[in-house]
């Protein structure tokens, strides 16, 4: 699953390296232990219904797993995939929902970009600050529950500002 193209970000080329990647595999290794894999791809458009509907196809495609490199509505997807037993990996998510649900991976640490600028802040002593985030349910949720208490534990305050994606800047 990918995010696609949409007004604020084209990731269809993480389609095209899950294409090249399932070709290659398929054609030089034998597949998965012996087997071709077959791919079913959908882009979520960061719209939470056609992230369910992804969803949705992937139940009725029987996948053995979802992947998906940085997609923006993991939330509608995972409801979906979760009581069909399906597992997904995802390489950077942290919502509550992806946190929380058995048979979901993260590939890297989703927390540390929302660390990173309360240590910076408290290794520069600051006191205050605004944290600018793009309003997007992965992105502004997580900022809005974690800054606060992470700024809080470095001796400072932050504001989470989420800036809307059609936004003229």
């Amino acid at each position: 699953m990918s995010t696609g193209r949409t007004q604020t970000s084209d990731t269809t080329d993480e389609i095209k390296a899950a294409q090249a990647t399932v070709a290659y595999a398929n054609a030089y290794l034998g597949g998965l232990r012996g087997h071709p894999i077959e791919l079913v791809t959908c882009e979520e458009k960061n719209v939470p219904a056609t992230a369910q509907a992804c969803g949705n196809t992937f139940v009725q495609e029987h996948v053995a797993a979802v992947a998906a490199g940085g997609p923006s509505q993991t939330d509608p997807m995972i409801q979906v995939v979760h009581p069909a037993g399906i597992p997904v990996a995802l390489n950077i998510a942290a919502s509550s929902v992806v946190l929380s649900t058995p048979g979901v991976f993260v590939w890297g640490n989703p927390l540390a970009a929302f660390g990173t600028s309360a240590a910076y802040a408290r290794e520069h002593k600051l006191t205050k600050a605004a944290v600018l985030v793009l309003d997007v349910p992965a992105a502004s949720g997580p900022a809005t529950a974690l800054e606060p208490a992470f700024f809080h534990n470095a001796g400072a305050t932050a504001e989470v500002v989420a800036i809307a994606p059609a936004r003229p800047t």
